[in-house]
């Protein structure tokens, strides 16, 4: 929108809400981004509370979401290419907020009635039919939850900002920004005050509450929905769209097909190599994730403080994306993604360095209670935690507008939905190895080793990027060069070709 500011009727570049389909966008975004981290935060310590003192729970629920998304997403990503944009949103927006309310009531039931059905059922240390039932159905409707919450950002973060304002990159950045502000700031927000909620009351009664919620605005995100696309007739026309409806009857191994080529078309794309180096950021535990979040519990931090400490991690991530449209305007694209994957690697290394302080619960096993000095350890690995949001974040925008820019509107679904395949494999590999390493005094500080030498590969492999685009560059403004020369060369040539044609008429 920048380029608007000259005219005396549009609002400044900055203020992308004067406009209703922006304004309604991105109260869009902000329910989506509120229920979304909500979720995050309350579902990682419910989990963890069914089986408190150890993080294989929390890491099983991952992987099984990691294979629910790994299989299902290229799927959902060529089903969001072959159906209507609106059909497409509401069908997700249902599903997501269906299911997340049930478990919410689910997990309620379950942590109100546990003793009871321990009793009853003379459960022993593997559990009974009926709890083993119970955390199925749980762990399942969770992750129903996360595979559509996903796809929900494929359509309208790569999709539907692409067709509203992909015309000028200016205003796509302008709008990125704004989207990830919303995110950042209801991720500042919303856990604190879930970690007073849940310090306050007992959780099988925030989670009864967080059921209603969800499913109330999950009725308000449709209406939303439903308007910006009735507002907006490039949502609603598509040349690229409009053909793919054509195939939309096709068999399921039509699909198949659709989705072969779009695992081909990302490994021979140009963007290939910001997409590989987006993976390896996965494959770690230094994240605000529940298994992060749940290392923090066990090690002896509040709820109250958790929520705080998360906000304040979006914080530094929020500043990461007040500095992008300004670095990007001054460096570019890949140079300021390099500048926020190396903040990145450096403050994974800070915490590195705190598993291995003397205080810290890896270097002393044998201590099982928290004291003073373990949490001193914690909160360092927190602090360089919190740091590399600035950089994950610049990183990921530059990243997401990498590929808005340099995947055709007809690819866009696909592409997505094969980066994302990328992306879960790289976090249930992730799951998996906490699910092998589940103790969080024990083993914990061989996550973080491993985390940070993946985050360290996917800083290679961009720097290999950059290097590449540098000499492609570098040979293409030879060639314009060089054309430009001969160009001239020819003027020249034809202007001596006409003065010897006139010094021959008059000789």
């Amino acid at each position: 929108m920048t380029e608007n500011i000259a005219t005396p009727t549009s609002p400044p570049s900055s203020l992308p809400f004067l406009h209703k389909v922006p304004c309604l966008l991105f109260c869009l975004q902000l329910l989506l981004s509120s229920c979304s981290n909500i979720w995050l935060f309350t579902s990682s310590l419910l989990i963890y509370q069914i089986s408190p003192g150890s993080l294989t729970l929390p890491a099983v629920h991952g992987v099984i979401g990691m294979v629910s998304t790994l299989i299902a997403t290229p799927y959902l990503g060529a089903w969001i290419d072959l159906t209507p944009r609106l059909t497409v949103a509401t069908i997700l927006c249902i599903v997501q907020s269906v299911a997340v309310s049930l478990s919410s009531v689910l997990l309620a039931l379950y942590l109100h009635y546990e003793e009871y059905l321990i009793t009853s059922q003379e459960c022993d240390a593997d559990g009974c039919w009926i709890e083993n039932l119970a955390l199925v159905f749980i762990l399942g409707l969770a992750v129903l939850a996360s595979v559509t919450s996903g796809a929900m950002v494929i359509v309208i973060q790569k999709d539907w900002v692409v067709v509203l304002f992909g015309q000028d990159t200016n205003k796509l950045a302008m709008v990125n920004f704004w989207i990830r502000a919303v995110e950042l700031g209801t991720r500042t927000v919303i856990p604190a005050i879930a970690g007073v909620a849940m310090s306050q009351m007992s959780y099988s009664t925030v989670a009864v509450i967080q059921g209603v919620v969800f499913l109330s605005v999950g009725l308000l995100e449709i209406c939303i929905i439903r308007w910006i696309y009735r507002l907006s007739n490039s949502l609603a026309v598509s040349e690229e769209k409009d053909r793919n409806m054509e195939r939309q009857a096709e068999n399921l191994r039509a699909k198949l097909v659709h989705l072969v080529k779009g695992f081909k078309l990302f490994f021979k794309h140009k963007v290939c190599l910001p997409g590989l180096s987006l993976a390896m950021l996965y494959l770690t535990v230094l994240g605000f994730d529940s298994i992060t979040i749940g290392f923090c519990k066990a090690s002896g931090v509040t709820e109250y403080v958790l929520g705080i400490l998360l906000g304040v991690s979006s914080g530094f991530g929020f500043l990461g994306s007040i500095c992008f449209p300004i670095l990007r305007s001054k460096l570019g694209l890949n140079y300021t993604a390099l500048i926020g994957l190396t903040v990145l690697v450096l403050s994974d290394a800070l915490c590195l360095v705190s598993i291995f302080l003397p205080q810290s619960q890896f270097m002393k096993p044998e201590q099982t209670s928290s004291d003073a000095d373990t949490l001193s350890a914690v909160y360092l690995l927190v602090a360089g935690v919190t740091a590399a949001r600035f950089g994950l974040h610049l990183f990921d925008l530059c990243i997401i507008q990498v590929f808005q820019e340099g995947v055709t509107e007809s690819k866009r679904g696909i592409f997505s939905g094969v980066e994302s395949f990328l992306c879960n494999t790289m976090d249930m590999i992730k799951f998996g190895l906490v699910i092998l390493l589940p103790s969080p005094q024990l083993h914990f500080g061989y996550l973080v080793v491993i985390s940070f030498t993946s985050v360290f590969l996917g800083w290679c492999i961009f720097v290999v990027f950059i290097r590449k685009s540098y000499m492609i560059q570098k040979v293409r403004t030879r060639f314009e060069d060089e054309d430009g020369l001969n160009e001239e060369l020819g003027v020249l040539g034809r202007f001596i070709d006409k003065v010897e044609d006139k010094t021959q008429v008059f000789t």
